[in-house]
């Protein structure tokens, strides 16, 4: 495994073992679920995710810090710095936009951070960092100079260089960071969540149909990036478990997201404990059952899935304290175009 500067190797415990037909990726022993994980692009065949105060890389052998520290308490000061000299109050999100730059959320200091692959060293990317997220968030300035209050998450949309911002609390919003622009306008306000669903969790972007999911809440909503219009896929304003028709399916806080082909979402829908398939053409829900076992709920059973990053034709998952790795099932994997029985 390659060392970048500035990093260096901590003890893994195994937390929680699956049943035997799925590998585990250990996490270091901590009361804190993987808030994201995606593909290492630095490092292949690694998984890169970040648990609250700091960004690892692993191949499951082995574990990491690429940039923060690992302490359970948050920092009294904001700090940018190199590897473990730089201090994160909370990592949402983050977003490899190249090679060589990653992207960081930095939640409770109302900021993204970006991320020097090739030197460890952080700086303020996107709004004014702070101690603690902005009272008074303003959005219509440029990107270093707009003002953000708890960032639950972001998307990078690559085709266009467009950051999508996800705000919860009592500033919830979406916003939308033009880089070429170096501007920051709202797309959905405060009132557009109100009236169906809470805070917004997570997000997916379809770069091919000029579409940016989110998860909400109870549910699911999309953003066409053409016309920033947001609409709500399913109209439940309460908690709950129910396939079929997307437009009354209900969900218990859907939380993160991956895109399969022909515009298929499978969410994490962390208090229900499972795992939803989302067909947009057929506006369909199913949930995603992983064993023959005859029991429903023990073969569709996932403890409070939280993220989730499909890479081929497997899923990556973070649980509670660990990060598992499922086969996506043959039905699923035909719709990113690979034969699972060929890999």
């Amino acid at each position: 495994i390659s060392i970048r500067k500035s990093s260096f190797n901590i003890t893994l415990t195994f937390i929680f073992r699956m049943n035997e037909n799925n590998e585990i990726i250990p996490h270091r022993t901590t009361n804190d679920t993987p808030a994201h994980i995606e593909a290492d692009v630095f490092i292949p065949g690694n998984m890169l995710y970040a648990d609250i105060y700091a960004l690892y890389s692993t191949n499951g052998a082995q574990t990491m810090v690429v940039v923060g520290q690992t302490h359970r308490f948050p920092p009294l000061d904001y700090t940018e710095g190199k590897g473990i000299n730089a201090t994160f109050s909370s990592i949402t999100s983050f977003a490899q936009i190249n090679t060589s730059q990653v992207l960081v959320a930095d939640s409770q200091r109302g900021c993204i951070r970006l991320l020097d692959w090739n030197t460890n060293q952080t700086q303020q990317f996107v709004g004014i960092c702070k101690k603690t997220s902005w009272d008074t968030p303003q959005a219509n300035k440029n990107i270093s100079h707009s003002r953000f209050g708890e960032i639950s998450g972001f998307v990078y949309h690559h085709q266009q260089q467009v950051i999508y911002i996800f705000e919860q609390g009592y500033h919830k919003r979406i916003t939308k960071a033009v880089l070429k622009a170096n501007q920051v306008s709202t797309i959905a306000a405060k009132a557009d969540f109100e009236r169906d669903y809470h805070n917004p969790q997570y997000v997916v972007v379809d770069e091919h149909r000029g579409v940016v999911y989110v998860s909400v809440t109870y549910g699911i909503a999309k953003i066409d990036v053409m016309d920033n219009s947001f609409t709500c896929l399913n109209h439940q304003d309460h908690s709950g478990y129910k396939d079929g028709v997307l437009a009354l399916s209900e969900f218990y806080w859907s939380m993160g997201m991956a895109m399969l082909g022909n515009d298929t979402l499978v969410v994490a829908d962390a208090n229900n404990n499972k795992l939803r398939v989302v067909d947009i053409p057929f506006s369909n829900v199913t949930t995603w059952c992983f064993n023959n076992t005859m029991d429903r709920d023990r073969s569709c059973f996932l403890r409070r899935p939280v993220s989730l990053h499909i890479l081929n034709c497997d899923a990556y998952i973070s649980l509670s304290k660990l990060i598992a790795k499922l086969r996506l099932p043959e039905t699923l994997c035909s719709d990113i175009g690979r034969n699972c029985s060929e890999m």
